[in-house]
């Protein structure tokens, strides 16, 4: 009668170990998952961030710094990469603000964070000329603008404070945001 006592005892320790353990894995999984809440979240720029000029090679080879107007033009950086799958799914959504838009009144540059060879094709997919685009970042302006996440469209007004930040495949809502805040300092919108 003995053993069949001792092995329930067992069996019930190993089930109260195992009962902690689970409750131990519980409570490390909701911090990780805050932390990475908060990772993520601090993985793109924000409102009012200021930022500074895009920087890196262009298509035709050139470094060209790119700055913000101080008279009263906004920016809008489109950051891709070609082999994003959501970055081909959301260039449909920047050729809509893009035509949208005033080009004479609004810059648009886009920021491909990927080879020159690949750029081209998708800068064609996305509506902007080689003069609008910046191929290589340099290492400065990836840190700094947290183009880690693809595709992004970033809003930058006048002097380089952040406006908008939007980043993944933009729904019919956030377009018609896109426009509503470029159109918000009077700037032409088709």
């Amino acid at each position: 009668m003995r053993a069949p006592v001792t092995t329930v005892a067992v069996f019930l320790v190993a089930a109260c170990a195992l009962a902690v353990s689970d409750a131990v894995l519980v409570l490390q999984n909701r911090k990780i998952r805050a932390l990475g809440s908060a990772c993520v979240a601090s993985e793109q720029s924000y409102v009012g961030e200021v930022l500074p000029p895009v920087s890196g090679r262009t298509i035709a080879g050139s470094v060209s710094p790119a700055g913000y107007s101080v008279h009263g033009r906004k920016t809008l950086v489109l950051a891709f990469d070609a082999r994003c799958g959501e970055c081909v799914v959301n260039a449909r959504s920047w050729r809509r603000i893009l035509s949208a838009l005033d080009r004479e009144r609004v810059r648009v540059i886009g920021v491909s964070l990927d080879g020159a060879g690949l750029s081209k094709k998708s800068l064609s997919e996305v509506g902007l000329g080689n003069a609008d685009a910046v191929v290589d970042p340099d290492g400065e302006t990836v840190l700094q603008y947290r183009l880690r996440l693809t595709p992004q469209t970033i809003l930058v007004g006048p002097g380089g404070a952040v406006e908008g930040v939007w980043t993944g495949v933009l729904s019919r809502a956030e377009v018609n945001q896109v426009l509503g805040l470029v159109a918000q300092t009077g700037v032409h919108v088709h």
